[in-house]
């Protein structure tokens, strides 16, 4: 994908979610710029949410080791 100022490439969708794990300069330049990749990197951030929030769940749900010794 291109952004439409300057022809700049824009990050790809694992830069961006790499992104929100370890904060990239670059990256966070790009976003402030790129309305495109701004909306990207927000769906990312809400689907990772999301799934964190699953996971989370599935562990709070998950049967305790119980010692039958």
């Amino acid at each position: 994908m291109v952004s439409s100022s300057f022809h700049v490439t824009c990050p790809t969708e694992g830069q961006l979610r790499a992104h929100q794990d370890v904060p990239d300069a670059a990256v966070a330049l790009h976003l402030r710029g790129c309305d495109g990749c701004s909306h990207r990197a927000a769906d990312l951030r809400s689907t990772a949410q999301l799934a964190a929030r699953a996971i989370a769940d599935l562990d709070a749900d998950a049967p305790s080791i119980v010692d039958a010794d």
